[in-house]
């Protein structure tokens, strides 16, 4: 399936493997990460970079030389806090109220403080503090997380920016420093007078440059992507990804490649059966695609021995059904058909389009009818294969993070757990499973039950906390709970 983008922007790292690729959907009218582990083979000739704020000309000398090496021609860049702010502005954090924002970009080798100040539809950078300070190791980290509050604070009151006429003032935070939610609350306390957001903040920069150069840039290349897992390039908050062990975690990454270039072989690495599962889990979890290339119709993938330098090595021999593909195909159809109504031509922010997704499923699907054989509904029911359809509570929280996870990049993710209360839409006490979504407006994540909302309008399930879905008896599995936790 092919993917068409504009104005393609790269975040070069010194380490080719963390490059970030970002880009902007046409047909969705939002910047989406075409990669963060690396400049794919097949990138465009010609791309954007990000220069870091505070950055000096040999440093931003050395972000194009490296970006050359990646084979990119570099035909413009941007700095990062104008990208920063774009992002925000994006998401509908920031608005027109908001003269001065200030933003915080944590890079390897030093922080970036700056306050920028709207003129007319533009916001420009008034004023900036490099700290050379790096990301700290965990000892230090409060130590370091009080010093950028301090130069937050200092900032501000050197170009004499009043809290009585800019209260609330927006700070917006930007690196991967703070995936971490512990870190960007401590902020919210030690700045009682601002007001601070940490949304992707790993890609604000890449995603914010695309918005900032469709505005305000020369040149719009366009490059349309092809790969079937390519939204399986983007690293995101609340994977499934995180419950696993180092180890896991790289088999984890080591079968999406194997799948994504149709290797007919996988190699496990120490086998343990309840490994093997944690790490199919995960991934099907994260990406509801991937069962379809392992069990879709009557071809299974199975597990065999093979001896290797005269040891036995566990073997999948993954399936790739015949028709799982076309199958796939008609899904991701439907999917982008849902997408494109809902948001029916306009710039959306993510909280604007998880409303009008839910709304939309809530509106056009029912809980299955299908009679049930041997106690289980047919097995559509319980995949995305339900959006043709109609499914189970699994079917639709699976629908939801291909959707909104997979497709539009919203970090959504799939949670189960038990339910105990009287049946609605036949779901009764039992195993149950709904989603975990953050969005920007809202710190943390927050808890959706679309099959406790179908066919209703007003939602008595739609982004709540723990404590609210606890009182309508949704409990959740121990380890969705500290996954959940850590956003």
């Amino acid at each position: 399936m092919g993917y068409k983008y504009s104005d393609p922007v790269a975040w070069i790292d010194e380490d080719r493997k963390k490059d970030v690729l970002a880009a902007y959907h046409d047909g969705y009218m939002k910047s989406l990460v075409i990669s963060d582990h690396g400049i794919p083979e097949r990138t465009p000739v010609e791309a954007s970079v990000v220069y870091p704020t505070g950055s000096t000309r040999e440093e931003q000398k050395q972000v194009v030389d490296r970006a050359e090496q990646r084979n990119l021609k570099v035909i413009q860049a941007v700095i990062g806090a104008q990208c920063c702010v774009e992002h925000y502005r994006s998401q509908k954090v920031i608005g027109t109220e908001d003269t001065f924002v200030v933003t915080v970009e944590v890079y390897k080798e030093y922080t970036a403080v700056s306050l920028l100040k709207a003129e007319g539809s533009a916001y420009y950078i008034k004023d900036t503090a490099r700290i050379s300070m790096r990301a700290p190791v965990p000892e230090n980290e409060h130590r370091f997380l009080y010093h950028i509050a301090m130069n937050v604070n200092r900032i501000k009151y050197k170009n004499g920016i009043n809290p009585a006429l800019h209260p609330a003032m927006k700070v917006v935070l930007a690196g991967n420093f703070w995936d971490e939610m512990t870190r960007v609350k401590y902020m919210e306390e030690r700045l009682t007078d601002c007001k601070v957001f940490s949304y992707k903040p790993a890609h604000a920069l890449t995603l914010g440059g695309c918005l900032f150069l469709r505005k305000y840039g020369k040149r719009h290349p366009v490059r349309v992507f092809y790969d079937e897992f390519v939204y399986a390039q983007c690293t995101l908050p609340l994977s499934h990804l995180e419950t696993l062990s180092p180890e896991r975690q790289e088999e984890y990454w080591r079968k999406i490649r194997a799948v994504s270039q149709k290797d007919e072989k996988f190699y496990i690495q120490n086998y343990n059966a309840q490994d093997y599962l944690d790490v199919y889990e995960s991934i099907q979890r994260d990406y509801p695609c991937f069962s379809f290339y392992y069990e879709y119709g009557s071809k299974k993938t199975i597990l065999t021995t093979e001896v290797q330098n005269g040891k036995c090595v566990t073997v999948e021999n993954i399936a790739y059904p015949d028709k799982c593909g076309w199958k796939l195909q008609e899904i991701e159809q439907k999917a982008d058909e849902i997408i494109r109504t809902c948001i029916n031509g306009k710039a959306l922010s993510d909280d604007e389009i998880v409303a009008a997704v839910y709304s939309y499923m809530a509106k056009n699907y029912k809980y299955t009818k299908e009679a049930r054989k041997n106690g289980q509904f047919p097995e559509n029911t319980y995949s995305i294969e339900c959006l043709l359809s109609a499914g189970v509570c699994s079917g639709y929280s699976l629908s939801m993070v291909f959707i909104l996870r997979n497709l539009l990049q919203i970090p959504t993710s799939y949670v189960s757990g038990e339910c105990i209360q009287t049946e609605i839409h036949n779901v009764a006490s039992g195993n149950h499973a709904w989603n975990a979504i953050e969005t920007p407006k809202k710190l943390g994540c927050r808890y959706y039950d679309l099959t406790f909302d179908l066919g209703g309008s007003d939602f008595g399930y739609y982004a709540l906390d723990e404590t609210q879905m606890r009182s309508r008896g949704h409990f959740i599995d121990g380890n969705e709970r500290l996954l959940c936790a850590c956003r």
